[in-house]
């Protein structure tokens, strides 16, 4: 009695076909945004120059963090106390998508804070990230401008 090869084969010609797209997305890089970013507008003499950093985890396809603002003259600090907004987002990619609340701020020297949703119902505003390289390119999407900060700048990895 002879034994037909084709039958097997067909199917594990097919397993293979079916098993592909998710070897490819497995074998993907992904970004990680875990870490201290920073961005500073450039000096300008007697003038503010306005700062902010951000201190991100990353965990798989979530992030969660805080982000902090700041202002210096001639490259000293200008107050003594700083503050934190917490935020929470998820990653695909390269890019990160972040909610947070800009009313929800906690002072620097308290830890483990954590994102709550706006009261009265608001929605949150939101941010994307984007990585490119060493750098985080911020995009506020919804929401009221920070401070007096662009609404799209590139921060740096703090080493």
């Amino acid at each position: 009695m002879k034994y037909d090869l084709r039958q097997p084969l067909l199917f594990v010609m097919l397993l293979c076909l079916l098993l592909a797209p998710v070897g490819v997305a497995l074998a993907q890089p992904r970004s990680n945004f875990g870490g201290g970013w920073e961005w500073q507008e450039p000096p300008r003499k007697n003038r503010e120059q306005a700062g902010m950093f951000l201190d991100v985890k990353q965990m798989g396809s979530r992030v969660r963090g805080t982000y902090s603002y700041g202002v210096s003259i001639n490259g000293e600090p200008q107050s003594e106390d700083g503050n934190q907004t917490p935020f929470v987002g998820t990653v695909k990619g390269n890019v990160a998508v972040i909610k947070f609340d800009p009313e929800n701020i906690h002072p620097l020297y308290e830890r483990n804070v954590m994102y709550k949703a706006p009261a009265n119902g608001k929605a949150p505003s939101t941010a994307t990230l984007q990585r490119r390289g060493q750098t985080l390119e911020w995009k506020l999407t919804a929401g009221p401008r920070l401070f007096n900060l662009p609404v799209q700048f590139t921060l740096r990895r703090v080493k």
